[in-house]
């Protein structure tokens, strides 16, 4: 009787959670619906567990675990491993994909990958060989890190490359920045545009420098600070 009581209860959820086009279980070998290969209707979303081969929902919700590709149309929460992890809105939690994770919006929490990891806005922290954001806040670890507009965090990679940062530290063998506020650099090179802060490293160059060169070469276009060196250049002082 409890046996039957458990069953007949579970039936009931599945059916009431369809009938709300979302269910707490989706298997998946294709989102395709030509092809018949998904537990429930593609378009529902998961809020629970979703085991797929290649899938495709609007929203998900738990743990998603996709042996290829891991698409998800709205947003996400929860924990995404997936070769493949695509995210087309905005996503919280862990989203680990091993050859590319991808967040089209807001990706707050963790994002990794043995390739390339990309979010429109990061809160958190982005690990992989190449890492790419518009706005961020937060940490980058990889061998390429690239932000488009603005960061506040902390960079560490082989090459940093920013266009404008606020009260932000890179840490590479390359720290590029075009439009830093307050900022420090560590490295062997450090090129910016206009800058305030310090840079560390063997050959510092900078546009217009307000604060700190410390390396064997420094240039700056114009310096407002102090320059120590080996080699110190500036147009105007």
């Amino acid at each position: 009787r409890k046996a039957s009581r458990w069953i007949s209860t579970a039936l009931a959820f599945l059916l009431a959670a369809t009938a709300d086009a979302w269910t707490p279980l989706q298997l998946q070998l294709s989102p395709d619906p030509a092809m018949s290969a998904s537990l429930f209707d593609p378009e529902s979303d998961v809020y629970g567990l979703r085991l797929a081969f290649v899938g495709r929902s609007a929203d998900v919700g738990g743990l998603d675990l996709c042996l290829s590709r891991a698409t998800v149309d709205d947003d996400f929460g929860g924990i995404q491993i997936a070769l493949i992890g695509d995210v087309r809105g905005s996503s919280a939690g862990l989203q680990v994909g091993v050859l590319k994770a991808r967040t089209d919006q807001t990706l707050t929490g963790l994002q990794a990958s043995l390739g390339w990891s990309d979010a429109r806005f990061l809160r958190g922290l982005q690990v992989g060989a190449l890492n790419h954001v518009a706005l961020g806040t937060g940490l980058q670890v990889g061998i390429l890190n690239v932000a488009e507009e603005r960061f506040t965090g902390l960079a560490a990679g082989f090459v940093n490359d920013y266009q404008h940062t606020e009260y932000a530290l890179q840490v590479g063998l390359l720290n590029r920045l075009q439009h830093p506020s307050s900022c420090l650099t560590l490295g062997p090179v450090n090129w910016t545009g206009d800058y305030r802060g310090l840079q560390a490293g063997l050959a510092n160059v900078g546009h217009e420098v307000r604060g700190f060169q410390v390396g064997l070469f420094n240039q700056a276009g114009s310096a407002r600070g102090l320059q120590v060196g080996l080699f110190n250049t500036a147009r105007e002082l």
